[in-house]
């Protein structure tokens, strides 16, 4: 490799690869730092005494998180060190990671903003769908999976766990 195709701009191609492959490889070393420390903290939690025969406790949801953390850690560690990506693959991946941060950033302050006045359902719905637009996929898809997953969230938690969902100070139906 000469002097000259750095200069044009050739040579960054494996450069590239070779930090996108090591942020890929943090990332998941950080899930699993994240999801290890969320199962401590969650292992050390105290049940209070009053919790009911059918309630799962507060030690649920924590130790659920951490779990969920700890096998996306494994995948995004396993996925990097077994990925033959090739230096424009992975500078086209990166081109698509800014996209979904802001995806992830504008759904959250969305979400954060109508849920007071929409409740839940409306304003997930919204968050989830410009998620997986922003991800890549087909807008109908997107708004398929999002409402699929609002479906889930309130039958598990509205009507198995009997948590109330917030329902927004418009009080939409839905």
């Amino acid at each position: 490799m000469t002097v000259e195709s750095l200069d044009e701009g050739k040579g960054r191609g494996m450069a590239d690869a070779a930090v996108g492959r090591r942020d890929g490889l943090g990332f998941g070393i950080f899930l699993l730092a994240l999801g290890g420390l969320g199962m401590v903290w969650g292992l050390r939690m105290e049940v209070p005494g009053f919790v009911s025969q059918g309630d799962p406790g507060p030690r649920t949801f924590p130790l659920t998180m951490s779990a969920v953390l700890l096998a996306g850690g494994l995948w995004q560690c396993l996925r990097v060190l077994w990925s033959g990506r090739s230096p424009e693959r992975a500078q086209a991946e990166s081109r698509g990671r800014w996209i979904r941060w802001c995806g992830v950033a504008g759904g959250l302050t969305g979400f954060a903003a109508l849920l007071p006045w929409t409740g839940f359902r409306l304003a997930a719905f919204l968050f989830v769908a410009i998620y997986l637009r922003a991800s890549g996929l087909v807008w109908w898809k997107g708004l398929g999976s999002a409402a699929l997953l609002v479906v889930a969230i309130e039958i598990l938690f509205g009507w198995l766990f009997r948590v109330q969902l917030p329902a927004g100070r418009l009080g939409l139906p839905f």
